[in-house]
């Protein structure tokens, strides 16, 4: 009885949540995101593909500020951490760490009293590595749109899926990435 009773006052409560997108509130939070693939690639002058399966863990911490009404604007950095693990015709698995930083901008489409929301965000990170002996240079791009369920008036959980558009390399040698993501986040409303 007690649980049944524990999951009403939990409906209930949820019921009557909404965050707070006015102007002037603080967005502090962050989302995670995995992916593995598989990766292709042709050795010089051979019929010979290397085949590689990718696995990669990114966590995004993030702090923004709404400057209108369902607005936002801030900073997101990325910790990505990726591993390689040889398929056929390639030896030696990799690892590799790799820091991130750049602006995301957001709005939320709906009613700002909703319990729920749909959000849309555009997101720019910028990373540079000094690798040996080449200098190289990587640039994210990425757009997301899905829901956001708010627990409480401060409290929500974020269901994005998105595209991705990564250009890394040094500077004779620039590679491309593209693909779908999923994040799942978590971001915490702040007001004076």
């Amino acid at each position: 009885m007690k649980f049944y009773l524990s999951c009403l006052l939990l409906i209930l409560c949820s019921s009557f949540a909404h965050a707070q997108l006015e102007q002037g509130t603080w967005l502090v939070g962050g989302s995670f995101n995995f992916s593995t693939y598989e990766y292709s690639s042709p050795f010089t002058n051979s019929n010979t593909i290397g085949i590689t399966r990718n696995t990669s863990l990114n966590v995004n911490p993030s702090i923004g500020y709404f400057i209108f009404n369902k607005f936002a604007a801030g900073i997101k950095p990325q910790f990505s951490f990726y591993r390689s693990i040889p398929i056929s015709n390639t030896a030696g698995e990799s690892y590799l760490t790799r820091f991130w930083i750049g602006p995301f901008l957001r709005y939320y489409l709906f009613n700002m009293q909703r319990q729920w929301n749909l959000l849309c965000e555009a997101n720019y990170q910028y990373e540079i590595n000094w690798d040996k002996p080449n200098k190289e240079e990587s640039n994210n791009y990425s757009f997301n749109i899905g829901p956001v369920v708010y627990l409480n008036s401060s409290v929500g959980i974020e269901f994005l899926m998105g595209y991705y558009y990564l250009t890394y390399g040094a500077v004779d040698n620039i590679n491309v990435a593209k693909g779908i993501q999923l994040n799942i986040g978590l971001q915490i409303h702040l007001t004076k």
